[in-house]
């Protein structure tokens, strides 16, 4: 994103292309994952919900790091299915290079890549597991020069969440996830979860083995985490529809999958679904802390760009509280 803008400017109009360019690469990388779990039949309609959804695009077109993570939990699960079907070494580097990746956008991405495991435990032979570990292992001796990063991050998070009970956008209900999925279309999204979940039943009774082991990774990665992180909300303060966006990806290729499962009719109402939620208008998200949960930084913002002309410059004296 730096590089980005300090090539193309820091225009508005310019920061949000690279966002719609993440977009568009994380729903080329979603349909590739969902052929490599199943087929065209599953891609086609991963990529479409991931397209069509408000919550994914959201985080798109904001100019942070959360857009790069959905695209690259994306370009992870097919790099790492398509090592799994073929464990080269020549495979393993875009699948070690997705993870580090990954790690370099958000200390979350580390829940993620440990949830890999779930995957690479049941679904590949037990001879190829020392080359797993040995991918995991360049993945963590990449991660060593954000060590100091995490860890002051880790005891900073730590440090506020001890001081009493956590703000409350850490303590939203379980509606508040399903909504930023439905849109706020409950029942439309419903109806794609009962379609969706049919299909994964059948699913797994054609596939057996090789189903089981690839819903249990997406299942733990897409309810698993988000179930855990709600649980412990009053202690974790990770239960929010910004932090647990990484989650997405897995619940998108379910839904593809699930539908791609389906009957060639069931698949066709399945597909129109995802359609009709091309028209739905856009849905505010309350994926920030509310005004009153943090200081009135926007007030302080607000009036240093009415007061402060180019060249000037702002000091920030802590020790004045002392003086006084």
């Amino acid at each position: 994103l730096h590089l980005w803008t300090t090539i193309a400017s820091q225009h508005d109009f310019v920061v949000h292309v690279f966002g719609a360019l993440l977009g568009l690469l994380g729903v080329a990388f979603t349909i590739q994952a969902g052929r490599m779990l199943h087929s065209d039949r599953a891609g086609w309609p991963a990529g479409l919900a991931l397209a069509a959804s408000g919550y994914a695009r959201y985080f798109f077109l904001e100019a942070r790091g959360y857009g790069m993570q959905l695209m690259g939990a994306a370009a992870l699960v097919t790099f790492m299915v398509r090592w799994t079907r073929r464990p080269t070494w020549r495979r393993a580097l875009p699948y070690a290079m997705a993870q580090i990746f990954l790690l370099y956008t958000h200390f979350t991405s580390g829940v993620l890549i440990a949830v890999t495991a779930v995957y690479i435990l049941l679904a590949v032979p037990k001879r190829l597991w020392l080359r797993w570990l040995a991918i995991m292992a360049v993945t963590g001796l990449a991660f060593l020069p954000l060590l100091d990063q995490f860890w002051d991050s880790f005891r900073l998070r730590a440090g506020a969440f001890s001081a009493g009970s956590p703000p409350s956008y850490f303590l939203k209900g379980w509606d508040s996830f399903y909504r930023a999925y439905s849109l706020g279309y409950d029942v439309w999204f419903a109806l794609v979860l009962l379609a969706a979940s049919s299909g994964l039943v059948i699913w797994w009774r054609k596939r057996g083995r090789a189903a089981l082991a690839a819903a249990a990774w997406l299942g733990v990665w897409a309810l698993g985490i988000p179930l855990g992180a709600y649980l412990t909300r009053a202690t974790s303060g990770l239960f929010t529809t910004r932090y647990l966006s990484f989650t997405l990806p897995a619940a998108i290729l379910l839904i593809g999958i699930g539908l791609a499962a389906l009957p060639r009719q069931g698949w066709k109402v399945g597909l129109a679904l995802l359609l009709v939620s091309v028209a739905f208008p856009w849905q505010p998200f309350d994926h920030r802390p509310r005004y009153s949960d943090a200081p009135p930084v926007r007030d302080l913002i607000r009036e240093l760009d009415k007061r402060m002309q180019t060249g000037d410059v702002l000091v920030v004296d802590p020790s004045i509280n002392d003086r006084d």
